[in-house]
Order: C-alpha cells, then sequence, then structure tokens
C-alpha cells in the first residue's frame, strides 16, 4: 500500500446522475411506441367492430 486510499468524493463534487436522462428516454421511448401502435390497434378494433355488428364484407374495412 502506498499510504494514500482514495478516499471520499470532496462534499462540492458528486458523480453524474444519469437516472433523470433514463427515465426521460425511457417515456420517449414509451411515447415513441404507442404512436407506432395505435394505428394497428385502431384498425383491429375497427375490424372488430364491422365483425361485431353482423357484417361479412370486413376485409376492406379498415
Amino acid at each position: 500500500m502506498s499510504g494514500q486510499e482514495p478516499g471520499p468524493t470532496p462534499p462540492g463534487r458528486r458523480p453524474p446522475d444519469f437516472t433523470p436522462w433514463i427515465v426521460l428516454v425511457a417515456l420517449l421511448g414509451l411515447i415513441a411506441l404507442g404512436l407506432y401502435l395505435f394505428p394497428m390497434v385502431k384498425s383491429y378494433m375497427n375490424y372488430q367492430d364491422c365483425v361485431g355488428s353482423g357484417r361479412v364484407d370486413c376485409a376492406g374495412r379498415t
């Protein structure tokens, strides 16, 4: 041992905290995923509504 051990970080300096950035990226990813999936879910729901109403020509109705 050299006699000098690394001590705690000085009081005025802290290591960078990336938690807010990780949360922000996760939220933006969820929003993007929702915007990507919404048209597909809407099309599927329209098809289900068409079938549920008793129509037989639902293939072209999206």
